[in-house]
């Protein structure tokens, strides 16, 4: 298979030459004294790999053509693909934090960004700059994410015009998987930062005089659904207060308003979701949330603003489980690999002694469905073409101390 790129030769080195200038600014004494060095880096390092790959790419061309047949296209994605995949997924973590930063410029001192007005005037004269082609900063900072994703649609289009037998469908096919999980990696690291943006928001407008401080911005979690409710002595009750639940993937959050004008709330309850359980009261609107601790439990009833939030409020504490999975993420049963086992069929995955799973279904046959974990910024592992879920032998495993086996130690206390 062979690529035919309609373009300028003089484009490589005048997308440099727009590099060079973003990286003037990013640079800058102004840019650096603002505390926004985390991006000043991350670009430096991306426009590091944009001109090795770009350099690869010349090579394979001849630089005298109007059309230039590149024969290799996909060996130089996969050459590259693993460099490509580390920058950016460094450059998406600080690109995201550098537009909050900017969007936020009162932001609360827990972060580490606080443009100013020196910098707003500076990126103002930037933007003027005929250098700039008449692009902000905003768009400098989404170009890469957005070139990135392009990718994936030139080596399908590449992959849908080769031929089957063709020696280059399968560096065509595997440069393609390997992109999409390029892709896949930065938006999944896109969307953890933007969630631990709002989880620090949300931690500064709690008051925890009331009871023990909680942490709430931790890495893996988000927030699934916020609202206020009414806070009942009785199912017949009329009225009541109104707190604010905050019910995260992992946790819930129970709090008063402390004052309305600043929006802050003091919180009175806080459980690990695997600790709280959510039901409706038969022949009423009213909803109990039933939260669990050692050798005790406290219930409380609350109502909704309308049927149809009493419906999403249900769904939100109880979603449907996901393919033939029993256990939901949160609640999750861990092992230990002590035996190895390769897999056989589709469906089972490769383990090695030592790996950490989750449990996510135990079958009945002497197998069980695993979730491989895996630590934050394992690249080669989340590029790797293996997949990370399936079934291995029971006997692979041993089960260790895990929140799900603590809260059913704590339930079963509750209930005897």
């Amino acid at each position: 298979c062979v690529c035919v790129c309609e373009f300028s030769w003089d484009f490589p080195s005048s997308l440099l030459s727009l590099t060079r200038f973003v990286l003037t600014l990013v640079l800058s004494p102004i840019f650096l004294a603002c505390s926004l060095s985390p991006f000043s880096v991350s670009f430096l390092l991306h426009s590091s790999c944009s001109h090795s790959s770009l350099s690869h790419l010349s090579l394979a061309a001849h630089p005298h053509q109007a059309s230039i047949v590149i024969a290799s296209l996909a060996d130089i994605v996969l050459a590259h693909s693993t460099a490509l995949a580390q920058v950016f997924f460094k450059f998406c973590e600080a690109a995201t934090n550098m537009r909050y930063a900017m969007a936020h410029p009162a932001a609360n001192g827990s972060f580490r960004y606080s443009p100013t007005q020196e910098l707003n005037k500076f990126l103002k004269i930037a933007n003027a700059d005929v250098r700039a082609r008449g692009l902000n900063m905003e768009s400098f900072v989404l170009a890469p994410p957005q070139r990135l994703a392009r990718y994936p649609l030139l080596l399908q289009a590449i992959v849908k015009c080769t031929d089957e037998g063709d020696p280059d469908l399968a560096a065509s096919e595997s440069a393609l998987r390997k992109t999409v999980a390029v892709v896949r990696l930065c938006n999944d690291r896109i969307r953890a930062v933007e969630n631990l943006l709002e989880l620090a928001r949300i931690a500064a407008s709690l008051d925890w005089r009331d009871m023990s401080q909680l942490s709430i911005s931790e890495p893996g979690r988000a927030l699934v659904k916020r609202g206020t409710l009414v806070l009942l002595s009785a199912p017949t009750a009329k009225r009541g207060p109104k707190v604010e639940v905050f019910l995260f993937t992992d946790m819930v959050i129970c709090a008063r308003p402390r004052h309305l004008s600043t929006k802050r709330f003091g919180v009175f309850a806080g459980r690990h979701r695997s600790l709280c359980e959510l039901s409706p009261i038969e022949g009423s609107d009213v909803l109990r949330l039933v939260l669990f601790e050692t050798n005790a439990a406290t219930t409380l009833l609350l109502r909704a603003a309308t049927p149809i939030d009493r419906v999403r409020w249900l769904e939100a504490f109880n979603p449907a489980s996901s393919g033939d999975d029993v256990y939901m993420a949160w609640d999750c049963p861990a092992a230990k690999v002590v035996k190895a086992h390769s897999a056989l069929d589709s469906d089972e995955i490769s383990v090695c002694v030592g790996d950490t799973v989750n449990i996510t279904n135990r079958g009945t046959d002497g197998w069980c469905k695993v979730r491989l974990v895996l630590e934050e910024g394992e690249l080669s592992a989340a590029l790797s073409e293996t997949t990370t879920t399936g079934w291995v032998p029971a006997g692979c495993l041993k089960e260790v101390a895990s929140v799900h086996a603590r809260a059913k130690e704590i339930k079963a206390s509750v209930r005897k």
